[in-house]
């Protein structure tokens, strides 16, 4: 039994990256991490942002690699620098959700970056980005997953509450011992 399937990160819109990364990914059947960022950098606006996704996704599907393969990243910048980072990510998200489908990946404690109090923005903004179909969060599992846990279960995805309860029970026997 194999390791699982590669994933290359980052593949970015332009388009010698596209040109060059896509044709080995569709090769060596790996996965690839389309990340909302071009020649011009990571574009302000949701739209642009969805437009370089675009781009990678329908070159992605040219060259015969399918949306399975495909891992979004939507960028999360700090909300200290720019104070509507976070809303634009999550707007990017639920747009790319709509229009593909795609896995969501994101390293979610960017949006806190320079800011006192981390752990407390990014618990919240974790939440906000389960509920955009975030599925692959690049965080502090040691931190953030309880934080998940619970975003999943609010947001109806655990049925009777089943994996809360055991995850919860299972951190309270670790701590006890």
């Amino acid at each position: 039994m194999g390791c699982g399937k590669p994933i290359i990160s980052s593949v970015t819109g332009e388009d010698a990256v596209v040109e060059q990364i896509l044709p080995l990914v569709k090769r060596y059947n790996t996965a690839i991490v389309a990340l909302a960022s071009d020649a011009s950098g990571i574009p302000k606006t949701s739209e642009g942002r969805l437009k370089v996704i675009t781009h990678i996704v329908e070159k992605a599907q040219e060259t015969g690699i399918g949306v399975e393969d495909i891992l979004t990243d939507c960028v999360a910048e700090s909300s200290a620098v720019d104070h509507r980072a976070a809303i634009t990510t999550l707007e990017t998200m639920e747009m790319v959700k709509h229009k593909w489908g795609l896995n969501l990946i994101l390293g979610a404690s960017n949006v806190s970056f320079g800011l006192p109090n981390r752990p407390v923005i990014n618990a919240v903004f974790l939440s906000f980005a389960v509920q955009q179909g975030l599925t692959c969060a690049i965080v502090n599992a040691a931190k953030m997953k309880t934080y998940i846990m619970a975003a999943d279960l609010l947001l109806g995805r655990d049925q009777s509450a089943q994996r809360y309860v055991a995850y919860y029970r299972k951190m309270k026997s670790v701590s006890s011992h």
